[in-house]
C-alpha cells in the first residue's frame, strides 16, 4: 500500500463511472514504497497513472523508479530513466502521448535542469534550457496543445513546441 511519510493513504482512485465526489480506498497487493515529493500524472492515451521519483526523508532516500496504476494494479516499470529525484514537476503531453518530467532536486538538494519524456516503454532525455532552479508547476494549454507553461522560483517559461 502506498503511504505518505505521515502514514496516510496516498493512493485514492476515482473511476469515471462513479458518481461525482465518491472516493474509495485502493489496496492492491503490490505498490510503490512510501514517499513524498513525487509526481503522478494520468496518461490519457494508455489510461494509466504514472508515478515517478520522490523521497522518503526518514530513510534519506530518493527514488528514480517508475510505476503505473491502471485503477486496480500497480506495476513497476524496471527501465532506465531519469536519475533519482524529488520536488520535480510533471505533466501529460497530449500532443505526443507522453509524460514529461522537469527538473527537481538530487540527493544533495542540488537543482536538476533536465527534461525527460516517457512514452510508456522508454524514458528519453530532452535537451532543456530552463534556469537551474526546481520546477514548481508545469501546465499544457488546453487549446494550443503545443504550448507548455513552466513556473519556477525565478519566473515563468514557455515552450511553443510541446517541450
Amino acid at each position: 500500500m502506498l503511504r505518505t511519510s505521515y502514514g496516510c493513504l496516498a493512493v485514492l482512485a476515482v473511476a469515471a463511472a462513479m458518481p461525482a465526489q465518491e472516493w474509495f480506498r485502493v489496496e492492491p497487493d503490490a505498490s510503490p514504497a512510501a514517499r513524498r515529493f513525487h509526481s503522478m500524472v494520468f496518461d490519457g492515451q494508455r489510461n494509466v497513472i504514472v508515478l515517478f521519483g520522490g523521497a522518503d526523508e526518514r530513510l534519506g532516500k530518493l527514488f528514480g523508479d517508475t510505476w503505473e496504476f491502471d485503477g486496480v494494479t500497480w506495476k513497476s516499470k524496471t527501465i532506465p530513466g531519469p536519475s533519482p529525484r524529488s520536488r520535480h514537476a510533471a505533466c501529460y503531453d497530449s500532443v505526443r502521448g507522453r509524460v514529461l518530467v522537469f527538473g527537481g532536486a538530487d540527493t544533495n538538494g542540488k537543482p536538476l535542469n533536465d527534461t525527460w519524456a516517457f512514452d510508456g516503454k522508454t524514458w528519453t532525455a530532452i535537451a532543456g534550457n530552463l534556469p537551474n532552479h526546481p520546477i514548481n508547476v508545469v501546465v499544457q494549454d488546453r487549446k494550443n496543445r503545443n504550448l507548455l507553461i513552466v513556473g519556477n522560483d525565478v519566473g515563468v517559461f514557455l515552450s511553443v513546441d510541446a517541450g
